[in-house]
């Protein structure tokens, strides 16, 4: 087989198996959406259950993480730091504690970087 014809062999397998993966993430997302929708009526019925908040706090976290990896969003409140030099300010806006910051005898906070309190 010649290089050329490998290349678009290649490239026309690569497309064929992105349209079939597409397929199956609109369908788990539709699956997804059903789900919500179950949470919604049985939070219905338990509106002082807390764990319904939790759960949705979890699956919320998990799809803006899904949302960055597929290539994220222009109203992204976080941003990689991909130089390696690490925060001068913390969340709260001050460089107390700022990674690489703190005061001389001062234990240095965890890093927390999904801000994770």
């Amino acid at each position: 087989m010649k290089l050329n014809e490998a290349i678009l062999s290649e490239k026309q397998s690569a497309t064929a198996e992105y349209k079939k993966t597409k397929s199956a993430v609109t369908k788990e997302l539709k699956e997804i959406e059903k789900k919500l929708k179950g949470m919604d009526a049985r939070q219905k019925k338990e509106p002082e259950n807390w764990g319904y908040v939790g759960s949705l706090g979890n699956a919320l976290k998990n799809l803006k993480e899904l949302g960055a990896e597929l290539g994220g969003s222009a109203n992204e409140t976080a941003v990689r730091d991909s130089s390696g030099a690490g925060e001068v300010r913390n969340q709260r806006g001050t460089r107390d504690h700022a990674r690489g910051k703190a005061p001389e005898g001062e234990k240095w906070l965890k890093a927390n970087p999904r801000n994770e309190w």
